[in-house]
């Protein structure tokens, strides 16, 4: 009878561990797929963000085309190119005419590179564009001294003067000096200076 109760005993355990042994296995057998479909779930997730940020950096990109092409065109829309200074020469030179201003002496010298201040590196307008063509290379903004003399009334001088501060395009004064030449004729003479975008080949070429 004890035997038979042992046996009974042994019977149970072994049951047991056997039930044991197969819920151990069936829990690798489900959460191994689980575990690989989280893992490919990961990865897809990491491509999903890796394509986000493609299409965020290729629409940034294409924005800063946009907003680099409208820039420069407000810019030659107040920059001078190399047709409009040869009009802006003849339109001043009628204007001088016009207001009795006599001009003695009209002296252009070559476009160069304008530097910044506490900068020796050069200022590129376009910065790091694609060189695909020739309107993606690198423009720089230069300047072109104009030597004037101009002979006439104060008046006169001051009303030239004023218009061409006054221009509708981008020029500067400077080095303005006023004598007497037999009153109430006045010598005037200043450095004009033209602006436009220049590429590095033009700069070179010019000098």
């Amino acid at each position: 009878m004890k035997k038979s109760k042992l046996s009974f005993f042994r019977i149970k355990i072994t049951a047991l561990a056997g039930c044991a042994v197969i819920t151990v296995i069936y829990g690798i057998l489900v959460s191994l797929p689980v575990f690989k479909c989280k893992k490919y779930k990961n990865r897809i997730s990491a491509g999903q963000y890796e394509t986000m940020r493609l299409r965020n950096d290729e629409n940034n990109y294409r924005d800063f085309i946009i907003k680099y092409r409208t820039q420069k065109k407000e810019l030659e829309g107040i920059l001078f190119n190399d047709r409009d200074v040869s009009s802006f020469l003849e339109e001043i030179s009628l204007i001088a005419r016009k207001s009795h201003i006599k001009i003695s002496e009209m002296k252009t010298r070559k476009f160069k590179k304008v530097e910044p201040k506490n900068s020796t590196s050069g200022n590129s307008y376009s910065g790091n564009k694609p060189s695909g063509n020739k309107e993606d290379k690198p423009l720089f903004l230069a300047a072109m001294p104009i030597d004037i003399r101009i002979e006439g009334r104060f008046s006169s001088i001051v009303n030239f003067l004023v218009f061409l501060e006054g221009y509708r395009q981008l020029i500067t004064l400077s080095n303005v000096e006023i004598r007497i030449k037999k009153y109430p004729l006045l010598r005037c003479k200043f450095t004009l200076r033209l602006y436009s975008l220049k590429s590095g080949s033009e700069l070179k070429d010019k000098r």
